[in-house]
């Protein structure tokens, strides 16, 4: 068995920044994710250096490297331990920030351990989002505030030195390069890169199954086109899954994809633990790099679509997408991801019209079966053989779901419209499925639009959910009970804009009709024929959203599905 090390040593962190190299970041390693837990661990692990003898030294761990061949300077990649050296980087830098106008010669020497002036670049070359905001840190540079973690990790530092009592800035970064000390091992096989990742993530389960999809995917390109590689493919790739309103991957999402695609596939659950180890498998996975991610690209515009992260031009696919997704019933995805597979041009077996069919027998079965009480655990487990449904043949894909979701206790019409109008929702995600459901389907009908999904939008209840002295006297004697049983149900909800729904609270009805009327939202049309409010009228609203819903959510006997 071929030697994994081609060297190992061991010293202070000083040593190892003191030996001239930079230490890259590669393509594959995921986002700097150290959160306050961690730093405030390392700063009481170097105040506590100070409590013992100074000849004690403190170990931080291994850091696994493999030596990149450069013409300019040396340097290696970051196989294992971007995250704390990332961490030591800042916290030097804070150290080098705030003795600046005292101490110009300790200001250098620290600014050389973050900065190599020869090449004009950063020792630690980092490959995040935000690498721009450590780059300007460590340069010396003032950096805009931002929800950056690296600029959050920096800041907790300087606000720490700055605090200090007894000992000085100085002292804490020399201690930082002289009494932490750490093993670095350098491998000699570039091509290890996978196995490692496995048995660190097997030891520390930190790893997410992204991460090492994504290690797996660049060891199948030569260390030489990786950077290539990440740019002209996997950031393809990635596009999509970023958190709203930042940069950085929403890990949690992408995670998510690659769960549901296997899923699909293999037209059973896969765990989340798994997900990593199936992939390897699949035949999605195999091949090298570009070969994977080609295979990927077009299933995840489709996943993306399906989570409402990208655009459709087709309303009727829009809107039928959008019922499976609101109830947030994460096994429902993989199907919709089959049923758009079909759909996909050029190797698709279902029109625009049976996609939209099966998408909405789909969300019916779900928004059904919780209203009628069905069993969600059977749902987990009937959903991913439903992904077969691509290997149907158009006009057998439709007739097989229904037979199927038949099969699975699809509840009937009258079944569905006599639960619904008594149903109290435990759920807040159906909830708002069937109200936002139902104010798209008054949307259509009246033909225009109100964009229920828009920001400050949110549930109503109109007989308030913490109830006031009024609402009670009301209700009468048997308000508790009364309150209890209609406050949660279809015919109490509405819609209302944000600003509105935090002044509207417990206000008695005559005054939160007015506001609810005025709203631009279809649903609350029907309070203008309400003069009072309580369980005659919510049952009553009730009833005629009933029969609104058996139009939204078709049952199984329905004309469309033949």
């Amino acid at each position: 068995m071929p030697s994994l090390g081609t060297f190992v040593n061991w010293g202070p962190v000083g040593r190892l920044l003191n030996t001239g190299a930079h230490f890259e970041t590669p393509p594959y390693q995921r986002e700097y994710v150290w959160g306050r837990q961690r730093r405030e661990d390392l700063w009481d692990d170097i105040l506590h250096t100070f409590e013992r003898d100074p000849r004690d030294l403190h170990f931080i761990g291994v850091i696994t490297l493999i030596e990149r061949q450069q013409s300019r300077a040396l340097t290696y990649v970051i196989l294992d331990g971007q995250q704390r050296l990332t961490t030591l980087s800042l916290l030097l830098c804070a150290v080098r920030d705030t003795i600046a106008k005292d101490d110009q010669d300790a200001y250098h020497e620290f600014h050389r351990n973050v900065w190599n002036t020869e090449f004009n670049m950063p020792r630690l070359i980092p490959r995040y989002t935000d690498a721009h905001i450590y780059r300007d840190i460590a340069r010396g540079q003032r950096v805009p505030r931002s929800k950056s973690t690296i600029l959050s990790a920096y800041r907790y530092f300087a606000r720490q030195l700055e605090n200090l009592d007894t000992l000085k800035p100085d002292e804490v970064g020399r201690a930082v390069l002289n009494r932490l000390q750490m093993v670095w091992i350098v491998l000699d096989q570039p091509d290890a890169i996978t196995r490692v990742f496995e048995d660190l993530n097997a030891k520390r389960v930190q790893l997410s199954q992204s991460d090492l999809i994504r290690s797996h995917v660049f060891a199948q390109e030569i260390p030489e086109a990786q950077e290539q590689f990440d740019a002209a493919h996997w950031r393809v790739i990635e596009a999509g899954f970023q958190k709203h309103g930042s940069k950085a991957l929403d890990t949690p999402l992408f995670d998510s994809f690659f769960q549901h695609l296997l899923t699909c596939d293999e037209r059973k659950n896969i765990p989340k633990t798994h997900v990593y180890r199936r992939f390897l498998k699949a035949p999605i996975g195999q091949g090298i790099g570009t070969e994977i991610t080609d295979r990927l690209r077009p299933r995840k515009e489709r996943y993306l679509l399906i989570r409402g992260r990208r655009p459709t031009e087709t309303p009727s696919l829009r809107d039928a997408l959008a019922r499976v997704r609101m109830p947030n019933v994460p096994v429902a995805l993989p199907v919709a991801l089959a049923v758009l597979d079909a759909f996909a041009e050029g190797e698709g077996r279902l029109s625009e019209r049976e996609c939209v069919h099966t998408l909405d027998m789909l969300s019916s079965f779900l928004v059904r079966g919780h209203i009628c009480g069905r069993d969600s655990r059977r749902q987990w487990r009937i959903l991913p053989g439903l992904c077969d449904l691509g290997a149907k043949e158009e006009a057998q894909a439709v007739v097989w779901l229904r037979h199927r979701l038949t099969e699975a206790d699809w509840p009937s019409d009258d079944e569905f419209r006599r639960k619904f109008v008594s149903h109290s929702f435990s759920s807040v995600n159906f909830r708002d499925a069937v109200v936002r459901g139902l104010e798209r389907a008054r949307q259509a009908s009246d033909g225009y639009t109100v964009e229920d999904g828009a920001p400050g939008i949110h549930v109503e209840h109109v007989m308030p959910k913490s109830i006031s002295d009024r609402w009670q006297r009301d209700l009468g004697d048997d308000w508790e009970m009364l309150h209890k049983q209609w406050v949660d149900t279809p015919g109490n909800l509405a819609l209302l804009a944000g600003k509105v729904n935090s002044s509207i609270g417990n206000l008695p009805y005559e005054q939160k009709k007015e506001l609810l009327t005025k709203a631009k939202i279809c649903l609350n049309d029907d309070f203008k024929r309400y003069s009072s409010w309580g369980p005659a009228e919510i049952e009553d609203r009730a009833k005629q959203l009933a029969t609104e819903a058996l139009d939204v959510w078709k049952g199984p006997d329905h004309p469309d599905w033949r």
